[in-house]
C-alpha cells in the first residue's frame, strides 16, 4: 500500500485517536491484571506489554474491547483493499453498479458512472529540490519520483477543465498550469475558475481560491509570500477587463488586484520579478473586435500601479510560450516575432538577442533557461523541441532511440541542477533528456492523448482503447486498471486502429507523421491476447486512411482520400496481400454490415458523390439515390443491428453546386432493401461518429466542436438527450446495451449508464 496515496484518498484519523486507543487498552489490561493470578507479559514491536492468556478467563469487557479493535483493524484492511493503488498510482474505482439496458424510456436518466485513463498532459515542472517531477494534465497533477520515474505516480486531483472554446480564433485548448513555491512546500494549479493549492508532500489541499474567469496562469513570488493568478479566454466579452489577483500565502486573503485598461480576453502568463514586489503580465487584447498585438506589462504589486509596458512595434509577443528568468535574475526572456528577446529587469528595457527560432515556428508553447544561462529550450506546436545557444551557436541535437524529437511539443523544463531536460509531446509522451549530450534518458507512455477509438469487448469486462500516442490499451471497465498495453505506430489519429469484436485480433495503420505526404508502412495485424505480430498487409496509401474489421473478424476495410479496399485476412496472413475489393474516390466513412456481406461507404469522386453499398458475395455495387437537391457528403455512417437500415451523417457545407445555397447538415436513415431515404434530423455541427445501440432503438452521435454525445430515437430521429460537453468524439455501446462509452481530446474514456 502506498502511504502517500493514502494522504490523498483516505480520511485522516481524528487527532490523538491512536494515543487514546492505546490508553484505553492499557486501562483494560490493568483491570485484567487485577483479576488474574499469573500474567506472563509479551513485548510488541512498539514496546507495549501485552498479557498472555490468564489462568482464568479475562473479564467479558476485555474480550469485547479486543473484538472491537480487531474489527476496526479488519475494516481498515478492507478500506485499504478497496482503495488500492494499481500500477501508475491512480485509485481504482469501485465496481460498476447493476445497470438497466438503455432504451428510449430510461435514456433521460443517463449518468456518468466512471472516468478511465490518466488523460492528456499539459505542463512539466521539477520541484525546487529536483526530487519530484510534476506533470499537470486534465485530471490534475501527477507527482513522479524524479530518481525512479518507473515507480507509481501520485495524483493530486483537480476538477474538470472547462470545455474547448467554440470559436474560430486559434487559441489553445484549456490547459492545466502549475507552479511550485520557492521552498517546494506548496504547489498551485489552475483548476477551472479557481486556483487549488496543495501541500505536495502530504497531498492535503491548502486553499481553493476563486477567480472571475477560467484561470490560465499562476506564479509564486521569489520570497514565497505571494501567489498571483490571471485568466480569461476568447469567449470573454470584448470589453472585459479581467484582473490579476494576488493572495497572501499565509492568510490566503487577496492583497492586490491589478486591473487593466485593455479590453482583454486573456492573461496568458505571469512571472514575479526577483524583488517579489513587481509582476510581469503577458496580456492578450482585442482592439475593435479583432486580435491586437499582445502586451507585456510590469506591475508594482503593492501600489497596483502599471509601471512599464512593452513597446513591441506591433509584432506578436508569442502565443503561450511564457517567460523564463535568467539564472543571474537580470533578464526575463520570451519570444518576440519568432526571435528570442528579453527585458532588462533593472533598466526596464527591451533587449533583442539576435537568436531566431525556426521561421515556421509561429506557436511557441514553453520556454526554459538552462541553469548556467548559456542556452534556452523552446517547445512549439510545429517545430518540436529546439535548443538554442544564447550566443547564437548551433543548436544541440536531440537523439532518441525510438522516435527522435517530436513534431509538436507542449512543455519543456530543465531540472534545477541542469543535468536533465523534460519535454511533453502533443501525444502526452514524456521524454527526459541528458541536457549535455542530448540523448534520451527515459520515456513515459503512461498518459493518454486524444482518444481515437473505444470499444467494450463481448465479455463486458475489458475495454479496448486507442489514442494518438500510438498505444493500444486494454482496461478493466469496472476498476479502471490498465490490463495490457501494446505500442503500435508513432501516432494513431482518427480510426487508425481497431479490434475484432471478440478481441481476438488487433490492427493498426502505421503512419509517418513527420511528412504528411509520406506513405504508411502497412496495416499491422496483432494477436489480441499477446500483442505479437501476425502479419503486415503491405499497402501504400495516404496517411489519413482509416481501418475497421468485419464483424466475424475475417475481413478488414481501409479507406481514405484515395479510395476503399477490403482485405481478406486469411489470405493476407499467408501472403501479406489479400486484396479482395478496391474502389477509388475520396471516402470519409465505411462500415461492414452486421453479417459482413455488405460494406457501405460514402464516396466523393467525379463519377459519384453519395452512399455506396457493395455486395461482397456477388459482387455488386449499389448506388443510393441522391436526396432532392443535395449532394450527399457522408462523414459518418452505421448499420442497424438487423442490417436493414443505415444511419448516415451528411455534411455538404464544404461544397457549392448551385442547387443548395444554405449549409446542409443532417442525420438520415436509409432503408437498404428499398434503397430509399427515410427520416431526417437537422444537425448543427460536424459529426465525428454515429453508433446504434444493440437492440437498434437508439442512435448515439458525437458532434464537433460541441463534443457532447447526443442520443436519438432510431425510428423517429427525435433527439432524446444530450450528455454534458465532455470532449466526446468517439462513441460506442456495450454489447449488452447497458453502457455508453465516449472518448475525446482530453484522453479520457467516460462510462455512462442508468443504475437499476
Amino acid at each position: 500500500m502506498n502511504d502517500d496515496f493514502l494522504h490523498n484518498h483516505r480520511k485522516p484519523l481524528p487527532p490523538g485517536f491512536e494515543d487514546a486507543l492505546r490508553q484505553r487498552l492499557r486501562l483494560e489490561d490493568e483491570k485484567t491484571m487485577t483479576t488474574t493470578d499469573t500474567i506472563r507479559p509479551l513485548v510488541t514491536m512498539d514496546g507495549y506489554h501485552l498479557p498472555t492468556a490468564p489462568d482464568h478467563p479475562a473479564p467479558r469487557r476485555t474480550w469485547l474491547t479486543l473484538a472491537t479493535t480487531l474489527a476496526a483493524v479488519l475494516a481498515l484492511i478492507v478500506v485499504t483493499a478497496i482503495t488500492r493503488t494499481p500500477p501508475g498510482g491512480d485509485m481504482l474505482q469501485e465496481v460498476l453498479p447493476p445497470l438497466q439496458a438503455l432504451d428510449g424510456e430510461n435514456i433521460t436518466q443517463l449518468d456518468q458512472l466512471a472516468v478511465i485513463g490518466k488523460g492528456a498532459l499539459h505542463q512539466a515542472l521539477w520541484s525546487p529540490d529536483g526530487n519530484t517531477l510534476a506533470l499537470a494534465g486534465v485530471r490534475g497533477v501527477w507527482l513522479h519520483d524524479a530518481n525512479d520515474l518507473d515507480a507509481p505516480a501520485r495524483l493530486l486531483e483537480g476538477d474538470a477543465l472547462p470545455r474547448p472554446l467554440k470559436t474560430a480564433a486559434p487559441v489553445a485548448r484549456p490547459r492545466r498550469s502549475i507552479a511550485y513555491s520557492p521552498d517546494g512546500t506548496l504547489l498551485a494549479m489552475t483548476n477551472g475558475m479557481s486556483v487549488r493549492v496543495w501541500n505536495p508532500v502530504s497531498g492535503a489541499v491548502v486553499a481553493d481560491l476563486e477567480y472571475p474567469a477560467v484561470v490560465t496562469s499562476v506564479a509564486f513570488s521569489p520570497d514565497g509570500t505571494r501567489l498571483a493568478a490571471g485568466g480569461g479566454s476568447w469567449r470573454e466579452p470584448v470589453d472585459a477587463r479581467l484582473p490579476v489577483l494576488v493572495w497572501d500565502t499565509i492568510t490566503w486573503m487577496v492583497v492586490s488586484e491589478l486591473p487593466t485598461s485593455l479590453r482583454q480576453v486573456g492573461i496568458f502568463n505571469l512571472h514575479f520579478l526577483p524583488d517579489s514586489a513587481h509582476l510581469a503580465v503577458h496580456y492578450a487584447a482585442i482592439a475593435d473586435g479583432v486580435r491586437a498585438p499582445r502586451d507585456i506589462i510590469i506591475w508594482d504589486v503593492a501600489e497596483e500601479h502599471q509601471e512599464w509596458t512593452l513597446d513591441a512595434g506591433g509584432v506578436n509577443v508569442g502565443l503561450d510560450a511564457g517567460f523564463a528568468l535568467s539564472p543571474d535574475q537580470m533578464q526575463l526572456y520570451f519570444i518576440l516575432d519568432q526571435r528570442i528577446a528579453s527585458i532588462d529587469i533593472e533598466k526596464r528595457e527591451l533587449l533583442q538577442t539576435g537568436v531566431t527560432v525556426s521561421m515556421s515556428n509561429t506557436y511557441p508553447q514553453s520556454l526554459a533557461i538552462h541553469p548556467d544561462g548559456t542556452r534556452i529550450a523552446i517547445a512549439s506546436l510545429n517545430n518540436g523541441l529546439q535548443i538554442r545557444a544564447l550566443d547564437g551557436t548551433s543548436p544541440l541535437p536531440l537523439t532518441s532511440p525510438e522516435q527522435g524529437s517530436p513534431v509538436v511539443v507542449n512543455s519543456v523544463a530543465y531540472s534545477p541542477d541542469g543535468t536533465r531536460l523534460v519535454s511533453i509531446a502533443y501525444d502526452s509522451i514524456v521524454q527526459v533528456w541528458d541536457s549535455e549530450t542530448g540523448e534520451e534518458l527515459h520515456i513515459l507512455r503512461d498518459y493518454n492523448s486524444a482518444i481515437s477509438h473505444v470499444r467494450l469487448l463481448p465479455d463486458g469486462q475489458r475495454l479496448f482503447v486507442v489514442d494518438r500516442s500510438g498505444a493500444l490499451r486494454i482496461y478493466d471497465v469496472n476498476s479502471g486498471a490498465e490490463l495490457q498495453r501494446f505500442q503500435g505506430a508513432r501516432s494513431l489519429w482518427g480510426r487508425h486502429a481497431d479490434s475484432t469484436p471478440d478481441g481476438r485480433l488487433l490492427s493498426y495503420l502505421d503512419v509517418e507523421l513527420d511528412d504528411v505526404h509520406s506513405p504508411n508502412t502497412g496495416i499491422h495485424i496483432l494477436d489480441g491476447a499477446t500483442g505479437s505480430p501476425i502479419s503486415v498487409i503491405a499497402e501504400m496509401r495516404m496517411p489519413n486512411d482509416q481501418i475497421a474489421f468485419s464483424p466475424d473478424g475475417k475481413r478488414l476495410v481501409s479507406y481514405g482520400y484515395e479510395g476503399a479496399q477490403v482485405w481478406d485476412l486469411d489470405q493476407s496472413a499467408e501472403t501479406g496481400e489479400g486484396l479482395y475489393f478496391s474502389r477509388e474516390g475520396n471516402i470519409y466513412a465505411a462500415a461492414f454490415s452486421p453479417a459482413g456481406r455488405f460494406v457501405a461507404y460514402g464516396s466523393q469522386d467525379e463519377a459519384f458523390t453519395g452512399l455506396v453499398i457493395y455486395d461482397l458475395d456477388e459482387p455488386l455495387q449499389m448506388l443510393a439515390p441522391q436526396p432532392a437537391l443535395v449532394r450527399v457528403i457522408i462523414t459518418a455512417l452505421a448499420w442497424s443491428p438487423d442490417g436493414r437500415e443505415l444511419v448516415v451523417a451528411i455534411d455538404n457545407t464544404a461544397i457549392s453546386d448551385g442547387l443548395n445555397d444554405t449549409p446542409y447538415r443532417v442525420l438520415r436513415r436509409f432503408d437498404v432493401e428499398s434503397m430509399n431515404w427515410l427520416d431526417v434530423a437537422p444537425l448543427e455541427e460536424h459529426v465525428a461518429e454515429v453508433a446504434y445501440s444493440p437492440d437498434g432503438s437508439l442512435i448515439a452521435v458525437t458532434q464537433m466542436p460541441r463534443a457532447a454525445v447526443q442520443i436519438y430515437d432510431a425510428v423517429t430521429l427525435e433527439l432524446l438527450v444530450s450528455t454534458p460537453e465532455t470532449d466526446a468524439a468517439q462513441v460506442s455501446f456495450s454489447p449488452d446495451g447497458t453502457l455508453l462509452l465516449s472518448g475525446g481530446e482530453d484522453g479520457l474514456v467516460r462510462v455512462w449508464g442508468v443504475p437499476q
